[in-house]
């Protein structure tokens, strides 16, 4: 199964709108606080992981595979 990856663009207009297109500090934060939120372990991050360069994506949950 192939994940889609959300691009930073992407992201900010539809969290913060069009006008915060290029305000790429303000996700790099939003999602610093998500994944202390949200992950075990925060610097080894597994349920909100990024593409470098491109954005950020959730992988699949593979629990029905095991």
């Amino acid at each position: 199964m192939r994940w889609k990856v959300l691009t930073h663009r992407e992201l900010l207009q539809r969290v913060w709108g069009p006008d915060y297109s290029g305000e790429n500090t303000y996700l790099r934060t939003f999602v610093r606080h998500l994944r202390r939120k949200l992950e075990p372990n925060p610097s080894e991050p597994r349920f909100l992981l990024n593409e470098p360069g491109v954005g950020y994506f959730v992988p699949p949950d593979d629990s029905d595979e095991r």
